[in-house]
Formats: structure tokens, sequence, C-alpha cells
């Protein structure tokens, strides 16, 4: 599945639930999260998708560091199970 199909997915998904997302790109910042999506309870999540088999690049794993030592919210997605269990995840968290 091309990572375009699943970045489709995801917005729907996010949207299913109440939420939005943004595509995201920084100038002058490579590795930055392909998508930031704001669910309806207040959560903000960078979020990397990748198709089954990708992998991340040096500068993503570099942003995925740095997110994890501001504790921010990240997750990185490769198939549309994933997908399904990030929002059964964050549907949970916020009841």
């Amino acid at each position: 599945m091309r990572e375009k199909k699943i970045e489709v997915y995801f917005d729907w998904a996010v949207q299913r639930i109440g939420g939005r997302t943004w595509k995201f790109t920084s100038p002058g910042r490579k590795g930055v999260a392909d998508r930031i999506a704001c669910l309806p309870d207040g959560q903000t999540w960078f979020v990397e998708l990748k198709t089954k088999g990708g992998r991340l690049s040096e500068l993503q794993k570099l942003f995925q560091t740095e997110m994890a030592l501001l504790r921010q919210n990240y997750a990185c997605l490769w198939t549309k199970e994933q997908i399904d269990g990030f929002i059964t995840t964050v549907s949970r968290d916020s009841r």
C-alpha cells in the first residue's frame, strides 16, 4: 500500500472520532512527523506514517527522540491495523 493511502486512511480514522489532522512540513527542518492530529479531548499527536516495510530516516529517529525527551505525543504507524489500534487507544484514553 502506498504511503498516500495510509495518510488518507489515518485522516479518515481521526475524523471518525471527531478529530482533525494536518499535513505538516517544516521548511528548514527535515525529519518532522508527517501529520499533526488534534483530538477532541485536547490531545495533540505528531504522527509519522510509513508503508509496511518502510523505515525511519536518521533525522526522523532524531525527531522521535526529541519528542520523547519533550514528553510529547508521538506515534509512527505502518499499517491500517496499527492506525485502528492507535484510534482505539486514544479513544479509550480520552474517557
